[in-house]
């Protein structure tokens, strides 16, 4: 079942809601809940509200909004997901630029 654009608007809004502003992470985030919710759908056969609260509930502890201090940068905030994939980006960059120096 695909779902409609009202049922994809309002898990953005939830995205939107949780913290999540950046538009390429919000994207690849309703695409994997999106996913996630048909396939509920279709497995349990149940309504799209029970199924989307189902999945939300899995990847609520991955949007709960955290803080971080990564060496220079004080007070990072936003959900854990996007905090956490900044911090591996980061790091890497930092570790990388040690090596060739």
């Amino acid at each position: 079942m695909k779902l409609s654009k009202e049922q994809i608007r309002l898990i953005d809004n939830t995205l939107t809601k949780n913290g999540v502003v950046y538009e390429d992470v919000k994207l690849e985030l309703i695409d994997h809940i999106a996913s996630a919710v048909e396939e509920q759908i279709e497995k349990n056969d149940c309504c799209f509200e029970d199924a989307f609260q189902n999945v939300f509930d899995k990847w609520q502890l991955l949007l709960q909004p955290i803080k971080t201090s990564v060496w220079f940068f004080n007070d990072f905030k936003g959900p854990k997901i996007v905090v956490d994939k900044w911090v591996l980006l980061y790091k890497r960059q930092i570790f990388s630029m040690f090596i060739y120096s």
